[in-house]
């Protein structure tokens, strides 16, 4: 399999054109972030703030999408830094749709984009980003076992 990766072509050109449609698709959501007031706007991090509220809502109950972990993370760090969170946010995912198109032409010998360009394609494949639903694959049983065929690398209850 990583011969046919490395040697085909064929195959190298359809990849390139997912990185560079992946970066086009990063750098389009980052741009209408960085344009909202309440990403980047004398409102910011209030968009981001909401997800965090919604995501610690969902770390009760019997079968919690959001591990408790994580929802003390969010109410003791992200949501007090909720306006440093949403700079992050909108600038990295310019910076991850920059890094995954110039990294295109060859992204294991480009050193200084790889990193950038790898953590980019995990995050894009296991996100809610929407631009990825079109290649995640869907099961009939969601992440906790309950049904909703939702992706398997989102937790149930997520778009």
């Amino acid at each position: 399999m990583v011969k046919l990766l490395r040697e085909n072509v064929f195959v190298r050109g359809i990849l390139t054109a997912l990185r560079i449609w992946i970066g086009v698709e990063w750098i389009h959501a980052s741009l209408t972030k960085i344009g909202s007031s309440v990403w980047t706007g004398s409102q910011a991090g209030i968009a981001v703030e909401g997800f965090l509220r919604s995501a610690v809502a969902q770390s009760t109950g019997t079968h919690p999408n959001v591990q408790a972990w994580y929802a003390s993370f969010i109410k003791q760090f992200a949501l007090p830094h909720a306006r440093l969170f949403s700079y992050a946010v909108s600038f990295g995912e310019l910076l991850v749709g920059i890094a995954c198109i110039l990294s295109s032409k060859n992204p294991r010998k480009n050193r200084v984009f790889f990193p950038i360009h790898a953590t980019g394609i995990f995050n894009a494949v296991s996100s809610t980003h929407a631009s990825c639903d079109s290649f995640l694959p869907r099961t009939p049983v969601g992440v906790h076992g309950a049904p909703g065929g939702q992706s398997w690398l989102r937790p149930s209850g997520h778009l």
